[in-house]
């Protein structure tokens, strides 16, 4: 469970790293954070605690020096450990969990697909940010954000039959409202599930791919 959350998390357990290493006043960065995360935080030499409702407590650890390593420790014991570094135009995130789970989240421009992923971008459009590991039954886990253009129908229409090639029922939701259009895919197959949803605005178009149990 704690992997799980942090994994759908990373970029709130990155942005808390650096609040932690650059804040110069610990109570306003424990406000801060205690805003962000929903819970009671208290600040101490690089560790950050968060304590909800139920009073259980996550504690990040920001200590592990040079190579950037982030402890992230669950209410029960069970502990999340993220390395990364930053190398040429792409970001590098690598996170471990307590049963064998594994993610690594790459962020950049045009960023290669994760091997973990089985559906093709569409044309015009160019990965961000991807994630692909394993969860704790060894299936396969995987993340895509891509940036571009086209149309949402046809967008839509290109992954339903990807979908459907791979074996995948598929549920697709067609929505406009305002300036806004979107389409959402659900494809589901035994255990396996692997959506999409693709939106439009006046200014950009996007694409999200989510996949587990693969």
């Amino acid at each position: 469970m704690l992997f799980r959350s942090v994994a759908r998390a990373t970029t709130l357990v990155v942005a808390v790293t650096a609040v932690v290493a650059t804040t110069s006043c610990q109570k306003a960065g424990e406000a801060a954070l205690s805003a962000a995360t929903g819970g009671a935080v208290d600040l101490k030499s690089g560790k950050m605690t968060v304590t909800n409702d139920k009073g259980e407590k996550v504690v990040i650890d920001t200590t592990g020096g040079a190579d950037g390593k982030v402890t992230i420790t669950g209410p029960k014991g069970e502990q999340v450990v993220m390395t990364g570094d930053n190398k040429g135009t792409a970001g590098n995130l690598t996170m471990t969990g307590p049963d064998g789970q594994q993610v690594k989240m790459v962020a950049g421009e045009n960023v290669a697909l994760p091997a973990e992923c089985p559906l093709k971008l569409a044309p015009g459009y160019a990965a961000v940010t991807v994630q692909g590991g394993t969860d704790g039954k060894g299936k396969k886990t995987c993340m895509v954000m891509a940036k571009g253009t086209g149309a949402v129908a046809d967008v839509a229409t290109f992954y339903d039959a990807q979908l459907k090639g791979l074996g995948y029922e598929v549920k697709r939701t067609d929505m406009k409202m305002d300036q806004m259009e979107t389409a959402m895919l659900a494809g589901k197959k035994g255990a396996s599930t692997l959506n999409v949803s693709v939106m439009r605005d006046p200014t950009s178009s996007s694409i999200q791919i989510v996949g587990e149990g693969l």
